[in-house]
């Protein structure tokens, strides 16, 4: 429904969105702010409100707060503002389906606030052959996308295949470290710590020794001991050694060092698939790219093969779910309220990963026991059963 006109006695009020998806784009959002002020000027507009979302991919909504903000701003019809101004159609988004971006264009018009995209030939011309532009060019901006997607995939995959680590964090006991020429490392990077230069090439390198030997020791227990994975965690708590990011050892955490082939110095990469927003997909062991021998080994391949093969034989603990449940309540009367960290920080009931195996979300298991309270973000399930 259009709103009814507000009454303006000077520059008319606007709304402006920016958006980019890395630091390295040409169009920052300051530089997007600085264009839709000129533009503002000229048109005797006046910016009265601001979202913007910076490092957000344009290929979905999913985790663009600021526009999923505004959107709820248009559909509140409380705001004050008359328009609202964009840069160009690839700062609104490049969705895969140009229908989609349409569509939230569209909410935006019914509501009364059109948008105007400052930096196009069409940005005041709502005629037919402008359409067509803004059609032909929300195509072109998913294209793009799809584009970039597989070469960046490709590009990933053949610098894998010369020993460059092209994955996220190294895991306990490894650190990231950028390599010269002569593919010695120089300079070793620390969590949430990037490289500056795309050209550059990065390895893994053995970490602080406290990790490198506490790595080492699990495997002495589970291998030569024959000490559960539930029994190892209790006993480097009990220790207080330090387990990633200094949280407390769960027993997917000896898991997750008991079958990385990390460990033995193999980079492996490409076990899993995510593109252009979607759902990470695992891929057939084929699909795989391994490299043997990329990095320092830190235990050697006799006693990692071990311990696969003791895992493969393993029966894992079934724990009943009323058994699970009843953790939960005590969990409650304990704190007088239920979250996943502290579901995931509890001493006296199971991981956080085997609720998840369980029930697949945490609302479920929270509504399971009775409790309304909200769960609020939760991490994602992949990255807790990885």
């Amino acid at each position: 429904m259009n709103k009814l006109p507000i009454p303006v006695t000077g520059p008319i009020p606007v709304a402006q969105y920016n958006r980019m998806s890395g630091d390295q784009q040409r169009h920052s959002i300051p530089f997007q702010q600085e264009w839709n002020l000129g533009f503002a000027a000229r048109h005797n507009m006046a910016i009265v409100a601001t979202y913007a979302d910076a490092g957000k991919s344009g290929v979905t909504l999913h985790r663009r707060d600021e526009l999923k903000r505004l959107l709820a701003d248009v559909r509140s019809e409380t705001t004050k503002w008359k328009a609202i101004l964009v840069y160009d159609v690839t700062r609104w988004g490049r969705f895969q389906d140009p229908d989609e971006a349409a569509f939230y264009e569209w909410i935006c018009k019914m509501a009364g606030y059109p948008v105007i995209y400052t930096a196009e030939p069409f940005a005041k011309d709502q005629g037919p052959f402008s359409a067509l532009q803004k059609s032909l060019k929300r195509a072109m901006a998913g294209e793009f996308s799809r584009e970039l997607s597989v070469k960046t995939y490709a590009g990933q995959e053949r610098a894998t295949k010369r020993g460059n680590w092209c994955s996220g964090n190294a895991g306990y006991g490894l650190r990231r470290a950028i390599v010269g020429s002569d593919w010695k490392p120089r300079m070793v990077l620390e969590d949430g710590q990037w490289k500056n230069i795309k050209s550059e090439a990065t390895t893994l390198v053995l970490g602080p020794e406290v990790e490198v030997e506490a790595v080492r020791r699990i495997y002495r227990m589970f291998v030569e001991e024959r000490i559960s994975m539930i029994d190892i965690a209790a006993a480097l708590n009990a220790d207080g050694v330090p387990s990633y990011r200094g949280r407390r050892w769960k027993d997917q955490f000896v898991h997750r060092v008991l079958t990385h082939e990390r460990y033995i110095g193999n980079l492996v990469w490409g076990k899993r698939s995510q593109q252009l927003g979607t759902r990470p997909v695992r891929q057939p062991v084929d699909k795989w790219v391994r490299v043997a021998r990329a990095f320092p080994a830190i235990v050697d391949d006799e006693l990692f093969a071990r311990a696969r093969n003791l895992i493969g034989k393993a029966v894992p603990k079934e724990h009943p779910t009323e058994e699970l449940l009843n953790g939960l309540r005590r969990l409650v009367r304990r704190e007088g309220r239920i979250t996943v960290e502290l579901i995931d920080a509890a001493k006296d009931i199971p991981s956080l990963a085997t609720y998840y195996r369980r029930f697949k979300s945490a609302a479920r298991m929270y509504a399971l026991i009775g409790h309304t309270q909200s769960p609020g973000p939760s991490p994602r399930i992949a990255s807790v059963l990885n």
